[in-house]
């Protein structure tokens, strides 16, 4: 019971976090936003401490969990994005935010739980639940974006592709039941030329595909970003997906998948290739702002996936390089554009026009993740997809790294458009003053400085992490 308690010590502190700030909301004060701050912090920084004391690997519950370097490091990643996270949405001046503090805190340390033990999950029902952990806080908190028509609407759209994906992965763990008479997820054992087998992957995979919002589970990402509350986006789109795919990266590179299914690796290279080249189309196309990211990250999905047909002793930094790039990128830029606008569903690119005028120190931030996401030198995103196609080329050949070059050059033009918006000397829908906190300033700072230290040096996050 104590080695049990051990290793689920940083996902219990969450969860005693989550019910002390739901306990807090109890009591009418002034003060239940800081006791909320102060409370999530100290459970978020225990979890933390307790994680970088474990070391090797473990597996416990039966084999239902695994906890290991990669875990671990994962684990580390989300807490601190999702530290990141909770502080500014805390740090806000969201009049409905600070109405509901108490409840939309507990929803999303209610949603880190999930998080972390999904990255463990090695049996289905736990991994089932670990989904729904991290999902339904989501659904709840979309639903309270600033339009309410819009955000009920997003959020419905959510839920029922969400209840869909989770319909998928319950037949799929079914399917994996009859044939191997277990639940404890070990695809070496399947038989790569029986039917039920191949269905039970297929839409295990199909599940996997709109949590992490590939093509061609991605219609829910357009409505969803722009009508959830803009505090919400620099949460939404890093920790769930992170979340998501290193458990698939850790699950299949586990259970050396694919000694016995050596054709799924086509099936899943499809799958990204797709996403990378058609979801780069899909961006190309859109004149809304939050559309134009929300579709953008359908590429980055698709090339994170591909580290799952690589093998993880040889990626295994360069996973983190990506993910570390991916969150910081993306806190940044949510962040700075949750102060220029609440209204998600009418802002378009073009309302960034003349930016750097009216706000200098916004504008460099946006223009640094921007910059990043794009894969510019000098920045962590450079590394990210360097490694990336460095690896793929090595293990697949130039036809495989063709797809990531050509979704790549066309984030780059659409990226470097949203840069030359702001640039741009035609001061045109000029927006007020943009009042931001110390706090958030230091947040911003802090994931721009990840940005640059990992563009300049990126062998230091095989030493922070």
């Amino acid at each position: 019971m104590g080695n049990l308690i051990h290793n689920l010590l940083p996902e219990i502190l969450i969860i005693i976090s989550s019910f002390l700030v739901l306990f807090n909301s109890l009591f009418n004060t002034k003060k239940i936003k800081e006791v909320n701050i102060y409370i999530s912090s100290a459970g978020i920084i225990l979890a933390l401490t307790f994680l970088f004391m474990q070391a090797g690997t473990i597996s416990f519950m039966n084999n239902s969990l695994i906890n290991s370097e990669y875990t671990k490091s994962i684990k580390i990643l989300i807490l601190i994005s999702s530290f990141i996270s909770l502080c500014f949405i805390n740090f806000g001046k969201n009049e409905l935010i600070n109405k509901f503090s108490g409840e939309y805190t507990f929803l999303i340390l209610i949603s880190i739980t999930g998080s972390l033990l999904l990255v463990s999950a090695r049996e289905f029902f736990t991994l089932i639940i670990s989904l729904e952990l991290l999902s339904i806080p989501i659904y709840l908190i979309t639903a309270m974006g600033g339009n309410p028509k819009v955000a009920i609407e997003g959020a419905t759209k959510l839920f029922f592709f969400g209840t869909v994906s989770t319909v998928l992965i319950i037949f799929s763990a079914v399917l994996y039941f009859a044939g191997t008479g277990t639940t404890l997820i070990n695809f070496s054992e399947l038989d790569s030329t029986d039917l039920i087998s191949m269905l039970s992957l297929f839409f295990f995979f199909l599940s996997i595909c709109f949590k992490s919002g590939l093509i061609p589970m991605h219609f829910w990402l357009s409505d969803t970003y722009q009508s959830a509350p803009s505090n919400l986006l620099p949460y939404l789109s890093t920790v769930p997906k992170i979340a998501v795919i290193s458990m698939l990266i850790g699950l299949i590179n586990y259970n050396s998948f694919f000694e016995s299914f050596s054709s799924m690796k086509n099936i899943i290279f499809i799958f990204s290739a797709c996403s990378i080249i058609y979801g780069s189309i899909l961006t190309l196309k859109q004149n809304n702002l939050f559309r134009l990211l929300a579709y953008s990250g359908i590429p980055h999905a698709g090339m994170m996936v591909i580290f799952s047909i690589i093998n993880i002793e040889l990626s295994y930094s360069f996973i983190f390089i990506y993910f570390c790039f991916y969150i910081f990128s993306n806190l940044a830029l949510y962040m700075t554009l949750s102060f220029i606008t609440n209204n998600q569903y009418s802002f378009l690119a073009d309302n960034l026009k003349g930016l750097y005028k009216d706000s200098p120190y916004i504008s460099i931030i946006l223009i640094v993740s921007i910059l990043s996401l794009a894969g510019v030198p000098l920045t962590a995103g450079f590394w990210g997809k360097f490694n990336l196609i460095i690896l793929t080329y090595a293990s697949y050949g130039a036809f495989y790294t063709s797809f990531i070059l050509i979704g790549a050059a066309i984030g780059f033009y659409y990226y470097l458009r949203i840069i030359k918006l702001i640039l741009s000397d035609k001061n045109i829908n000029s927006l007020n003053k943009i009042d931001i906190s110390i706090q958030n300033k230091i947040l911003l700072g802090f994931c721009i400085l990840i940005i640059i230290i990992i563009g300049l040096n990126p062998n230091l996050i095989s030493y922070l992490i």
